[in-house]
């Protein structure tokens, strides 16, 4: 009884102009049979998105009640005093930090860890966790490791023996190979939800 319909504006510059469209992404509600549209208020992309928008529609629709299942986390957010066990996680391959400034953590490289999270799903043996550098205890672990230019990232392995600062990109896939690298993986990201199990190889 409800459609989801996508359009690119650009495509189609009379749409917009028709239906007092000013900026995107915005949501037009149409009754069954008419092309006029109802107030429908706008949905910002900040949070789950999804679930306002089948708000929005149980709103209108009756015994309309779905939602999306709750979102999966995939990296651990961890303070000082859980560094140094958490690196040293005898039951991983490999840990990857992230480690950044409080007040500008990249919400780029978020996604980017968010989605390598997501081809690792399943794999318990590699950790990803990050780590704002807030007080005094995190300010001492740089120092300790000489970790000076952060944003950025330390992977760890053999229980925490063994590290280094990773400096190659920090998109989805450059992470995934370095990962898989370390913990013998062969994990690839494929999209969003979707993994290629580790063992096999294109």
């Amino acid at each position: 009884d409800v459609v989801l319909a996508w359009l690119d504006t650009e495509d189609y510059p009379d749409i917009p102009a028709r239906y007092d469209v000013t900026g995107a992404p915005v949501f037009k509600w149409f009754a069954k049979g008419t092309t006029e549209a109802e107030k429908f208020y706008y949905v910002h992309y900040n949070g789950r998105m999804g679930n306002t928008l089948l708000r929005m529609i149980g709103e209108r629709v009756t015994g309309f009640t779905k939602q999306l299942p709750p979102e999966k986390q995939y990296v651990t957010k961890i303070k000082g005093n859980d560094f140094e066990s958490t690196v040293k996680d005898a039951s991983k391959k490999v840990v990857l930090c992230y480690l950044y400034p409080s007040w500008s953590e990249s919400d780029n490289v978020k996604l980017a860890m968010k989605r390598v999270g997501s081809a690792f799903d399943g794999e318990d043996s590699v950790g990803l966790v990050k780590m704002a550098i807030e007080t005094v205890v995190e300010r001492d672990i740089t120092e300790t490791y000489n970790f000076r230019n952060y944003p950025g990232f330390l992977a760890f392995w053999d229980g925490g023996s063994k590290w280094e600062e990773y400096k190659g990109d920090q998109d989805v896939i450059s992470i995934v190979n370095y990962l898989n690298s370390k913990a013998g993986t062969h994990r690839e990201y494929l999209g969003p939800g979707v993994h290629r199990p580790s063992g096999i190889v294109n």
